[in-house]
């Protein structure tokens, strides 16, 4: 109570471009997933200067920074701006973010349902790739650009394909934690369905297809997340 306290008394004092802001999903049903009530999702993945008010409040250091690796959310390889996706985030460090504005990160259900909005297609705008949704490899020049520029899905969500994967929560397989890259990045192209018996190859959609999990502990340049709340 005392952490979302503090984190309530920061977004009260935070300028602008560091509050988070939510969307509310409404309740339905997603595959054999039924959503009784509402939650709500980030509407866009999280900035670089959201996650430095965060550290410069609490003092946290990412899993790179600890292991004092060359690249790390400050020196990602790319020029970074303050409105940029955050990257070379574990899944600790995006879940201890969104712990800290009394939030969480979503599970694997909810991000596929809260991104396809109610579509059906293997994008939320249809079926074929469209550069106005998205940033991928063919348009981000060779990086992340800054959230909110493209068109939103239906519920008001932006980016949740392209510019960064996003992190979901996963159950553990054999007892080993893993957590789900979703939504594809600036780095990949289109995906192309996998043909009977051979396995996908994960890229840009938002179905079961082009979901990557990966251990906890992993980190990249083109991995970000986005926050949800079961409360507003």
């Amino acid at each position: 109570m005392i952490r979302l306290w503090l984190a309530m008394c920061f977004l009260a004092a935070a300028a602008p471009a560091q509050r988070p802001e939510f969307v509310r999903i409404p309740p339905g049903s997603f595959n054999d997933t039924r959503f009784e009530r509402p939650f709500w999702m980030g509407q866009t993945e999280a900035t670089v200067s959201q996650f430095g008010a965060f550290v410069k409040a609490t003092g946290y250091r990412t899993a790179a920074e600890r292991a004092s690796a060359p690249r790390t959310w400050k020196t990602p390889g790319f020029k970074v701006s303050g409105n940029q996706p955050v990257v070379y985030v574990t899944v600790q460090d995006a879940a201890a973010y969104c712990g800290w504005i009394g939030a969480r990160l979503p599970n694997d259900a909810e991000w596929e349902y809260a991104a396809r909005a109610g579509a059906t297609t293997r994008h939320y705008w249809g079926d074929a790739i469209d550069g106005r949704y998205l940033w991928y490899r063919a348009n981000s020049d060779d990086r992340p650009h800054p959230v909110g520029k493209k068109r939103p899905n239906a519920w008001g969500l932006y980016d949740v394909e392209g510019n960064v994967w996003e992190w979901a929560m996963s159950e553990p397989v054999n007892g080993e934690p893993l957590g789900n890259r979703r939504g594809g990045s600036w780095i990949v192209c289109e995906a192309i369905e996998p043909e009977p018996g051979r396995q996908p190859s994960p890229r840009i959609g938002l179905s079961k297809y082009y979901r990557i999990p990966v251990k906890y502990d992993h980190r990249y340049d083109d991995i970000g997340f986005r926050c949800a709340r079961s409360q507003p």
